[in-house]
């Protein structure tokens, strides 16, 4: 399975803390073959740059959305939901599980 998130965005990219948010993201499976799996994304207090950094982030505390996606060989999906932001957010990232 190749993903590609080939872009998330914000309605507002500099929230205050408590303020309403909505990300849309698009995910592309690269490959020929269909997939299906679980997009949760996360919130991070800091820029995310390598897996390390991303796996401190990737848990129950951080999680801000989570969705079930079946793709078809190279096909994509936009996900789209509101988020309330945290003091300290950075960035929004997300993992397939």
């Amino acid at each position: 399975m190749q993903l590609i998130a080939e872009s998330i965005r914000f309605s507002n990219p500099v929230p205050s803390p408590g303020e309403k948010v909505r990300i849309e993201a698009k995910i592309s499976n690269a490959d020929e073959e269909p997939c299906s799996f679980v997009a949760v994304f996360y919130w991070a207090p800091e820029i995310i740059m390598s897996p390390q950094q991303a796996a401190m982030y990737a848990t129950p505390e951080y999680e801000i959305h989570r969705q079930d996606v079946e793709l078809r060989g190279r096909e994509s999906i936009s996900i789209s939901f509101e988020w309330e932001a945290k003091e300290g957010f950075k960035c929004v990232f997300f993992y397939a599980k």
